[in-house]
């Protein structure tokens, strides 16, 4: 006789797998004392054994575990019933803004195709299925033909509206606070939609990983260094 599971249960045991890559308080303590570059990979490995750093420095760090990360969220979505894989997707929509700010900035200082593909993450198009969608504005050059590309999008106001202050200010924040509007007010109307626990779960994975940026005194003192270089 087969056993039926619910879908939001077998999703749970599925991506139990998760638990692991929270770090305790512990260990989070015993990072935050790490003083150099090798401390600080020796003590994230224990979590993320798989994290690939070709070049040992903070920035190839970061977008090493969120790269991580995302794979972790299309670990979930493969594994989710529909209206979870739905939140999931506009959870993802961080990321592709993230991707369509780097573009347009990338753009504005006048950076070549590869340096702007570099800073793009084409893993989070993937799993949105937009990667022809990304591919076709990173050979976009001008502020018009953004407008112009963004016309039919989901994007559409808080591209037109950013570019257009842009423009008269010479100011790009109002672009990425627009940017940021579009995704927070989106992800409120997807929230009713989705089990508390998973919520939770996806919470206690970025807590970890912004502790991990902004917690420890090194990682921090060499942000901030880099600023003014």
């Amino acid at each position: 006789m087969s056993t039926i599971v619910p879908s939001y249960a077998y999703t749970y045991i599925k991506i139990a797998f998760l638990r692991k890559l929270i770090i305790d308080d512990l260990s989070l303590q015993n990072f935050n004392k790490a003083k150099n570059i090798d401390k600080v990979l020796e003590s994230i490995n224990l979590f993320y054994p798989d994290l690939k750093v070709k070049i040992k420095n903070i920035e190839n760090i970061e977008l090493a575990l969120y790269h991580n990360y995302i794979k972790m969220v299309g670990k979930i979505m493969l594994y989710s019933p529909p209206n979870m894989r739905l939140f999931l997707k506009n959870y993802l929509l961080k990321f592709e803004i993230i991707n369509i700010k780097q573009i347009i900035i990338g753009s504005i200082l006048g950076l070549e195709l590869k340096k702007k593909k570099q800073k793009v993450n084409f893993q989070v198009e993937e799993y949105l299925d937009n990667t022809e969608f990304i591919e076709e504005m990173l050979k976009i050059t001008s502020l018009d033909e953004f407008q112009l590309f963004f016309k039919n999008t989901k994007y559409k106001i808080p591209i037109r509206e950013g570019i257009s202050y842009f423009k008269n200010y010479k100011e790009i924040f109002v672009l990425e606070a627009f940017l940021d509007k579009f995704y927070y007010e989106n992800m409120i109307s997807q929230l009713k939609n989705l089990k508390i626990k998973m919520k939770l779960k996806l919470s206690l994975i970025e807590i970890t990983l912004h502790c991990i940026f902004h917690g420890n005194p090194f990682l921090r003192e060499k942000r901030e260094l880099k600023r003014f270089r």
